[in-house]
C-alpha cells in the first residue's frame, strides 16, 4: 500500500514537472499592440468640422508625407458624438514624421512625430511605437488618444 502511494506521488510530480517545462508563448493568442494612431477633433467656432458637414475626408491632405506612409480615415465616436480625423501610421521604416494636415488650403495643422521600435524578440517585438507627438508646435501627452484642434 505504501508502495502504491510513493508511486502516485512520483507520478503526480513527474506530471506538473512536466507541465512546468513549457515556456513557449502561443504568438497567435497574443494581442500586440498595432502601429500607432492619433484621432485629431477639428473645431471651428466650436463645432466639428467633420461632424457639421464643414469639411470631408475628401478636403483632408497630408503633406510631406505619403499615403504609405500614414493613412487618414473619419471615425465617429459614438459615446462622445464626436467625429475624429484618425492619422494611422503605416510606415515602420522612418522615425520621425514631420508633415501637416491641410484643409483645403484653408487651414494647416503640424505634425511632428517620433517613434521608435519595441525591443526585438517575442511575440511583439519591432512594432513602432509613438515616443513624441507635437502638434502645432505644443508637446501633447501621450496618454490620450484623441486631440482637439482649435483652428480659430
Amino acid at each position: 500500500m505504501v508502495q502504491r502511494k510513493v508511486s502516485f506521488l512520483f507520478l503526480i510530480l513527474l506530471l506538473f514537472s512536466q507541465s512546468c517545462l513549457e515556456d513557449e508563448v502561443d504568438c497567435a493568442a497574443v494581442l500586440c499592440a498595432g502601429p500607432p494612431s492619433i484621432g485629431l477633433e477639428i473645431l471651428l467656432d466650436g463645432e466639428n468640422i467633420f461632424l457639421n458637414n464643414t469639411y470631408t475626408l475628401d478636403d483632408v491632405a497630408l503633406t510631406g508625407v505619403t499615403t504609405s506612409e500614414v493613412a487618414t480615415t473619419l471615425f465617429f465616436e459614438p459615446a462622445t458624438q464626436k467625429t475624429v480625423l484618425v492619422l494611422s501610421l503605416v510606415s515602420v521604416n522612418l522615425d520621425s514624421f514631420e508633415f501637416a494636415v491641410n484643409l483645403s488650403d484653408d487651414f494647416l495643422i503640424n505634425i511632428d512625430m517620433d517613434t521608435s521600435l519595441t525591443p526585438a524578440g517575442g511575440c511583439c517585438g519591432g512594432i513602432p511605437i509613438l515616443e513624441t507627438l507635437q502638434i502645432d508646435g505644443v508637446e501633447q501627452d501621450l496618454a490620450t488618444f484623441t486631440y482637439t484642434i482649435n483652428l480659430n
